[in-house]
């Protein structure tokens, strides 16, 4: 079997070519595929962009335009940039804000009742105490650097800063 040949084996491309083409073989734990040349580990979407006649060229990774890490359609696949790459996941609301960041100290509605209290009168000291949290997280709130996506912040804040 031809390393083409070997390599196709892995991918489910029976979708046609507007589908994504999920790999079969093995992925890291970020979800990408990955396959093994000459005993080297290679990403699976560069093997796959390199077998489809393309060149990445200097590009540093590959971004996926359909955002399915697993994907080996080289027509999914574009070089890019990694500002690029996190202005897509950006795009399509695949940042890890809020509660889906594995940091996150605290829910979305603790946050909520931290812009509320804080819009009613209260002072971040104040909040940070009833709340057992550290001053410098509920100053972080109420400043607008942590949970600023909240789509009621303007509402909650009310003009306030």
């Amino acid at each position: 079997m031809t390393l083409t040949e070997r390599f196709w084996s892995k991918a489910d491309r029976s979708g046609g070519p507007g589908a994504c083409w999920p790999w079969l073989g093995g992925v890291d734990r970020d979800g990408y595929g990955y396959f093994h040349i000459s005993r080297q580990k290679q990403r699976a979407n560069r093997v796959a962009f390199s077998l489809s006649g393309k060149d990445a060229g200097a590009a540093p990774l590959l971004r996926h335009t359909c955002g399915d890490a697993a994907c080996v359609n080289p027509g999914h696949l574009v070089p890019g940039t990694d500002l690029e790459n996190a202005q897509d996941r950006e795009a399509m609301g695949r940042t890890a804000r809020g509660e889906r960041n594995a940091r996150a100290k605290i829910t979305e509605a603790q946050a909520v009742d931290i812009l509320r209290r804080y819009t009613s009168g209260q002072n971040r000291r104040t909040i940070a105490a009833a709340i057992g949290l550290d001053y410098r997280t509920v100053s972080d709130i109420c400043g607008r650097r942590r949970w600023r996506h909240l789509p009621c912040a303007a509402r909650v804040l009310g003009g306030r800063q």
